[in-house]
């Protein structure tokens, strides 16, 4: 037993060394605010999320140097400037064989070559087409979302091109140009889309950093003709007003408040923005445009200039720590202070605490943990041993998985189910609770076995799919504390129990293959595969219901046969008939356990499939892509596994006589 503890302590000493090497260069400014979708989150998650969910590469640099290059706005960008094109449809599009393309063939395939470009763009504005059109059902569109001049007309399942943008990449179509659409586009179209945007992002980051400042451009154009200092202000303030260069500035670390709107964050790099002063004639710093005073804004100016002459110098971490403090202490000084009002209440920033929570839970990998402590309950669950010690391992996996729900909740002030990846970590944590409950009822260490298998698979798959988005807002359709906690959580709970339901029924269906299975082993194990259902349908039944009242409080209607709510509607049934079978007699313990399999399988696409096959209905605060091929795998699988099983137990009855339970 010493051993084991001891390959657990050393495993556990691995990860926390990982944890800490890969945080090293991001120290300094982790714990800074910066806005990023809506949050205002630590620059050291957005830093790694920018760095993995962009394109670029930057070959020759360090990856401290090649945040802050895009931090800083460096204006020298290396010429081993790289992108990665990961998604193999683009790269088709694109006619590009290696993943890795240089900066200037990337914008000669996508803003230069017209037959490259429209092949690009298409399944971009087509799945934007279908997004407005059920948002607004109109014929006549604005695809704001890609560029408020880019408008369509809908008719006979084609698309025509109305008005065209003047700006790349959209100045390659033609006004009367047709695509034709179909519902069965959406959902492929959906993942080529978003790949598509993500890499024109990218380009726009590094576009903003390479691109001079127009305004000074004119402003040297207006000097060299001999303008007059008056005419010049006049000039530069009617074509470059402010407000616009400060939203043309690189699109990526939005760090300083706005005066007027603080709610609006400008990216750090617009304090290096210059203005024509007319008193002196020429180019000054620009002044205060944030909600910091003007002393606090001047020593951030200070602080950013020097880091910025320091980026490939040894004081670099030095001046990051000084621009750090000056940030942080420039931030708490409009933290309790409200910058909106809401039916809720007053809305205010984040505290510095919170912050540094947050960026202490995002460099935890949470996941890879929790496999490893599941894994390792598991192995002392199944010793034949029966003192109270077995449990502790496991006792302490739950207070860490408790733990991580626990600081996704109070970061995000919300119940951590409005996402896949949240769902993931919350199902398997109720199998648990579930599992302890009957352990502790039946006196056996099964339900706690299966429920550890469960939450060690479901983190497995969430390693394996990459299922790890950065701490988001809720989607607007879920912004109700009462109905998300009520509805979701109920819900989203009741698949914790079928889980365990259906992990436990796996074990009765391999428990079958023995000679001589005990009675008793069998009857206990459909005992706990039925409390499991009893206590999903207790949870999904009135969760879907209460649904239904959502639904009629905020669509008007309290059921619509929404793919989401026809699959609740389906599972409900499904467990109703396996309950009420076993009830009247027509399904035995057997019965029970290939109706916890089936009934599990349901589940899986009521959760999963609907969000991420189906693609379509009301429900869209859940929609994504990736792991279908997995979900697929694990369909013919559990099909096989049943196949096999009843051709098993055909199989032995004539020989042996007997009759399994």
């Amino acid at each position: 037993m010493r051993s084991i503890f001891t390959i657990f302590i050393l495993t556990m000493s691995v990860i926390v060394q990982y944890l800490q090497a890969g945080d090293g260069d991001f120290s300094p400014l982790k714990a800074t605010p910066t806005l990023h979708e809506g949050r205002y989150i630590p620059l050291g998650v957005y830093s790694k999320h920018f760095l993995t969910s962009n394109h670029i590469e930057l070959s020759s640099n360090t990856l401290k140097q090649a945040l802050f290059l895009h931090l800083l706005g460096h204006e020298d960008l290396p010429p081993s400037l790289h992108f990665l094109v990961k998604n193999k449809a683009i790269r088709n599009t694109l006619q590009i064989t290696s993943p890795k393309i240089s900066y200037d063939s990337l914008i000669q395939k996508i803003q230069e070559d017209t037959k490259t470009n429209i092949k690009f763009i298409e399944p971009v504005i087509i799945s934007h087409f279908w997004e407005t059109y059920h948002q607004q059902g109109k014929s006549k569109l604005t695809l704001a979302a890609l560029h408020p001049n880019l408008k369509i007309r809908f008719s006979n399942n084609t698309i025509t091109i109305q008005e065209v943008p003047a700006q790349n990449p959209w100045n390659h179509l033609k006004k009367g140009q047709q695509f034709s659409v179909s519902p069965e586009q959406q959902k492929s179209y959906k993942k080529l889309s978003d790949n598509s945007l993500s890499l024109l992002r990218s380009i726009a980051i590094v576009e903003a950093h390479r691109t001079p400042d127009p305004y000074l451009k004119e402003y040297h154009n207006l000097r060299s003709k001999g303008v007059s200092p008056k005419s010049i202000g006049n000039i530069l303030n009617q074509k470059h007003p402010l407000q616009l260069r400060l939203a043309n500035v690189a699109p990526s670390f939005y760090m300083l408040p706005d005066k007027n709107s603080p709610e609006i964050w400008h990216p750090l790099q617009s304090i290096s923005l210059q203005v024509y002063d007319e008193t002196s004639d020429a180019l000054m710093p620009i002044k205060n445009f944030t909600t910091y005073t003007d002393e606090h804004f001047e020593l951030i100016r200070n602080a950013y200039v020097n880091l910025k002459s320091s980026l490939f110098n040894e004081s670099f971490l030095e001046e990051a720590s000084t621009l750090a403090n000056t940030l942080n202490s420039s931030y708490t000084t409009i933290t309790k202070i409200p910058y909106g009002h809401t039916a809720n209440g007053p809305l205010f920033f984040p505290s510095t605490f919170k912050l540094s929570l947050e960026s202490l839970y995002s460099s935890i990998p949470w996941t890879l943990i929790l496999i490893v402590c599941y894994s390792f309950s598991i192995l002392v669950l199944l010793l034949p041993f029966k003192p109270v010690w077995v449990y502790i391992p496991l006792l302490i996996t739950f207070f860490l998985h408790t733990m991580t729900l626990l600081l996704r909740s109070y970061i995000l002030a919300r119940p951590p189910v409005s996402n896949m990846t949240e769902t993931v970590l919350f199902v398997p944590w109720v199998s648990v609770l579930a599992g302890a409950a009957l352990s502790y009822v039946y006196h056996s260490k099964i339900p706690l076995i299966c429920a550890s298998a469960a939450a060690t698979i479901l983190f497995l798959i969430l390693k394996l799919c990459g299922l790890h988005p950065p701490l988001e807002n809720v989607q607007a359709v879920l912004n109700s504390q009462f109905w998300l906690t009520i509805h979701v959580l109920m819900v989203v709970g009741s698949y914790g129990a079928f889980l365990l339901a259906g992990v436990i029924g796996h074990v009765y269906l391999l428990y079958s293959y023995k000679k001589s299975p005990q009675p008793s082993i069998n009857t206990l194990l459909s005992k706990l595969i039925l409390q499991s259902m009893f206590l999903g349908l207790a949870l999904l039944i009135p969760g879907t219901i209460l649904g239904g009242v959502w639904a009629a409080q905020s669509w008007g209607r309290f059921w619509d046969w929404d793919p989401k709510e026809s699959w609740a509607f389906i599972s409900c049934c499904t467990y109703l008939i396996i309950v009420h079978g076993h009830y009247f007699g027509v399904l035995k313990n057997y019965g029970i356990a290939v109706g916890s399999v089936i009934g599990l399988m349901v589940i899986a696409f009521t959760w999963y499939g609907v969000n991420y096959i189906l693609g379509t209905g009301l429900h869209s605060y859940g929609f994504g892509n990736g792991g279908e091929n997995l979900f697929y795998l694990y369909l013919i699988f559990e099909t096989i596994f049943l196949a096999i099983n009843s051709a098993v137990r055909y199989a032995k009855r004539p020989s042996s006589g007997l009759r399994t339970p």
